[in-house]
């Protein structure tokens, strides 16, 4: 469950605030803040000259004017505030930690971190939007996707080989191959048989930057918070149940909201009283 409150610099009205709550990349609502343990959904990012789903609207006005903080809150149970943390991650996928593509509340895809193209279901084109940069500067690329793919193969996941659990159980490999552009943006990865769902697979695939993570058995907090998406973590208050994020100035689209906050509750009950 969350609730959402406002902190203006000026007066808006209501149908602007909602339509421009965030102002994010593409111009539709942007829904993957996902459920964890704790609940939380939230969608209230749009901008100008698209139709949010949620409202029906179009917008053809200038932005609503800046909004210094968007409060959210959330029963989600936040404990380290790092990349691998569940509901940290599932937060984080709406605001910093980007997938590859969202889906929106219409159910249709939309590419998020990247565009994507197939023509048979069992290949997929993956193409980094442009501009895309991580936020310690670094330009992100598709190699960023495969070395996410072969960190997770190395830690379990059986995308380019087969895994055998404990139980003897065998996982097979997803995948069948790849290919990456000579740009290093666009990777086509081959499925081992064709799935017309992949792209629900990719809502919740977050990609980490290679530059940071390869070569370590681990890396620091500080490097676990890079990222590529609109919003940094500033600060993650463990006692005072806050998760603070702050505009990416390396993002290639500047949001509307400067400042999300996301407050931690206990239960729903303290959550309403507090943010009503």
């Amino acid at each position: 469950m969350y609730l959402i409150t406002q902190n203006k610099r000026r007066e808006d009205n209501d149908e602007k605030n909602h339509r421009s709550a965030v102002g994010y990349a593409d111009g539709v609502c942007h829904g993957s803040l996902r459920r964890g343990s704790g609940r939380t959904c939230a969608r209230t990012i749009c901008t100008a000259g698209r139709r949010c789903s949620d409202c029906g609207s179009r917008r053809t006005d200038p932005p609503a004017s800046p909004i210094d903080t968007l409060t959210v809150g959330t029963t989600a149970s936040i404990e380290t505030a790092v990349f691998g943390e569940y509901n940290f991650d599932m937060l984080a996928s709406g605001v910093s930690e980007l997938p590859l593509v969202y889906q929106d509340t219409k159910g249709e895809y939309h590419p998020l971190l990247a565009a994507y193209s197939t023509e048979d279901a069992a290949t997929w084109t993956y193409t980094i939007q442009d501009g895309m940069t991580w936020s310690d500067g670094e330009p992100v690329t598709a190699e960023d996707i495969l070395f996410t793919l072969q960190y997770d193969q190395a830690n379990g996941s059986a995308n380019f080989e087969a895994q055998t659990a404990e139980d003897g159980k065998v996982t097979e490999a997803k995948y069948t191959g790849y290919t990456i552009s000579d740009d290093m943006m666009s990777i086509s990865l081959t499925l081992a048989s064709p799935n017309v769902r992949e792209l629900s697979n990719m809502t919740s695939f977050r990609v980490i930057p290679k530059h940071v993570y390869e070569g370590k058995d681990t890396v620091t907090d500080e490097e676990a918070r890079i990222t590529c998406g609109p919003y940094v973590l500033e600060s993650f208050n463990k006692e005072a149940g806050t998760i603070t994020f702050v505009v990416n100035e390396k993002h290639p689209r500047q949001p509307n909201v400067e400042k999300i906050v996301y407050q931690l509750f206990g239960n729903e009950d303290t959550m309403y009283l507090a943010l009503q």
